[in-house]
């Protein structure tokens, strides 16, 4: 957790913990690529259906 907070400076900006749980701040000015990556993919699928006449 340290190692964390130390790369995310400031670290309260972009997280939210307490003694249980640890999570993104939901108000947070940030993107996840995966979720970026996951999205591109499924728009290139729905496209690739379109073209093929699948759907």
């Amino acid at each position: 957790m340290s190692y964390l907070r130390c790369a995310l400076l400031p670290p309260d900006h972009f997280l939210l913990a307490d003694t249980k749980t640890l999570q993104w701040q939901p108000n947070a000015h940030c993107t996840l690529d995966v979720a970026e990556f996951d999205q591109a993919l499924n728009r290139a699928e729905q496209v690739s259906l379109v073209q093929c006449g699948q759907l």
